[in-house]
């Protein structure tokens, strides 16, 4: 669904949606989560995991199933670098606008 679908739009220019705010958190993550890998194939899988390189190819990657994962592969990592986070295009954008719309609205979740 679009927020237009949902009649949850600023206006009719207002095109955002789910996909957009995936490729915000993409962006910014350390981690990525791959889940129902077991569902694919290795060839679907290593496409998806092109496309997230190219989002984000400091990540580091993780394939589940069910998604069983080992707490210690998210948790405590030290990953998060704040020099790195502060560059993306989305922590850059959000200073300069004039008031900050939480995800909940903007992307109507």
């Amino acid at each position: 669904d679009s927020l237009m679908d949902r009649s949850q739009t600023a206006g009719e220019d207002d095109f955002r949606d789910i996909g957009d705010l995936l490729i915000d958190q993409i962006e910014t993550c350390d981690v990525l989560l791959l889940n129902k890998c077991d569902l694919l194939e290795e060839e679907e899988l290593n496409k998806l995991e092109a496309v997230l390189r190219k989002l984000q190819p400091t990540a580091k990657l993780i394939r589940t199933v069910n998604g069983v994962v080992d707490p210690k592969e998210i948790l405590n990592t030290g990953l998060f670098d704040f020099e790195k986070t502060s560059l993306s295009s989305g922590w850059i954008t959000e200073p300069n606008k004039e008031t900050h719309t939480p995800e909940t609205e903007e992307y109507g979740i």
